[in-house]
């Protein structure tokens, strides 16, 4: 038996041929990683972070409330350390324990305002889920229901 983990092979099936079992997890949500690896498209994001935009200290940079206790550490994956889905073309440059920078990759204004939420697509979905006690589960625009995450933190 050859085994391959992870999902991002997953996106290369066709390079895969001598494997004979695969054992991808992170496809149920995906991420940042998973659409780096070319397994899955940004629209295939399952697992969001909301934020808020908290400063706008120069109109090129803006900090959110969502640093690496709530994304996680994980990155820069495709230049951020998690990728703004609404305006796309924003990024999270760089994490504190509490914040987020927001930064146009050009280098030029934004217009992001205080008070403005953020959906982000993390880097490792994987790891920013084991971040939280409990998971929102969201349908459209309502909120349906949520799951503890069971094992938060735990090592066996």
């Amino acid at each position: 038996m050859i085994s391959e983990g992870g999902s991002g092979p997953t996106g290369h099936l066709d390079l895969l041929s001598a494997a004979t079992e695969l054992r991808p997890g992170t496809y149920i949500c995906n991420d940042c990683a998973t659409v780096a690896a070319k397994a899955a498209e940004w629209a295939d994001g399952a697992a969001l972070v909301w934020t808020a935009v908290v400063s706008t200290p120069a109109p090129d940079r803006a900090v959110v409330d969502a640093g690496s206790k709530t994304l996680a550490g994980d990155g820069p994956v495709l230049g951020s350390v998690g990728r703004l889905r609404e305006p796309p073309d924003l990024v999270i440059a760089s994490l504190s324990e509490e914040h987020g920078v927001v930064r146009a990759p050009d280098g030029g204004p934004m217009s992001l305002a205080v008070g403005d939420r953020l959906s982000v697509v993390p880097n490792h979905v994987c790891t920013m889920i084991n971040l939280h006690d409990v998971v929102q589960l969201v349908y459209g625009d309502r909120l349906v229901g949520a799951l503890a995450v069971d094992l938060r933190g735990a090592m066996h």
